[in-house]
């Protein structure tokens, strides 16, 4: 009875941990907002509102600032805590084959990692374009279709490595190092990985942006748990955005010349199923013993 009370109190605690991280990191983000825009209203003498020239001046100068500042000292933050706390075994694969001049096996794991970074986010990419053909008016895709604009690059340069380099560093330490070294604590590896990345996909503040980034969440927490290896995680989540931005789209916009957008759909996620159910079972993510 006394090892259930106990086994209760530490999901509690490690869930209470997990959730304070989530929420400690949207206030960082909303404190830097708020510190940015008074700034802004400082130097202008009216809110960014109010004036347009100030409005302009602030998504094109400081927001993209502010974007890549928040990803720098949140991403070194987590990694700090993340060292201390949760780290595990570290996956010494390419130490050892370096020492041992196996440079081909080195080449062999990154280009698989690679592949299944691309293959998540076609996955990712056929699926929301599939909403979008049969609900093209609805408000929800309209809204994800605002952020991922804002957000792809093309609004700004310093968005555009906001998202390829610093938004991946922080989040993969925040959500696979802190939330997911929390939780893990107290659930088995299944539970936890849901759980990391049902808060993932909170945190976007999008439903359809939240589909993505739960199942996003799942697969980079699967791969977290049997790497241990972050820098590795980090680095798949990199190419993730940058096959969003250069890759996927180009491929799958030259299939529908092709075949058409349904039949591109289909065989897009075929074949991203396929190469991430082969990256899983041919041993290069295996857990460690």
């Amino acid at each position: 009875m006394q090892s259930y009370g106990m086994d209760r109190l530490t999901k509690i605690n490690s869930l209470i941990k997990a959730v304070a991280v989530m929420f400690g990191t949207l206030f960082f983000q909303i404190l830097l907002q708020v510190v940015f825009g008074m700034i802004i209203g400082a130097l202008s003498g009216q809110s960014i509102t109010e004036n347009e020239a100030a409005g302009s001046f602030y998504y094109k100068v400081y927001e993209p600032v502010y974007h890549i500042l928040y990803g720098v000292t949140a991403g070194l933050t987590a990694l700090f805590i993340y060292n201390i706390y949760y780290r595990g075994k570290p996956d010494s694969f390419y130490c050892k084959m370096f020492k041992r001049k196996h440079l081909l096996k080195c080449s062999k794991r990154i280009v698989i990692f690679v592949l299944f970074g691309l293959a998540m986010q076609l996955l990712a990419y056929c699926v929301l374009n599939m909403f979008y053909l049969f609900a093209v008016d609805s408000p929800l895709l309209k809204s994800y279709a605002a952020v991922s604009d804002k957000l792809s690059g093309r609004a700004n340069p310093m968005i555009f490595l906001y998202t390829l380099i610093f938004a991946p560093f922080a989040e993969e330490y925040i959500f696979r190092g802190l939330i997911y070294g929390s939780v893990r604590k107290g659930f088995g590896c299944v539970a936890a990985n849901i759980i990391q990345a049902f808060l993932f996909a909170l945190y976007h503040g999008n439903m359809i942006q939240g589909i993505y980034a739960f199942v996003l969440g799942l697969l980079l927490g699967y791969a977290a748990e049997h790497k241990k290896c972050m820098p590795e995680i980090v680095g798949l989540h990199m190419v993730v955005n940058i096959s969003g931005l250069f890759i996927v789209p180009v491929f799958i916009n030259l299939l529908c010349v092709a075949v058409g957008s349904y039949v591109s759909f289909i065989i897009g996620t075929v074949v991203s199923l396929a190469c991430i159910g082969w990256v899983i079972v041919s041993g290069i993510i295996k857990p460690k013993d």
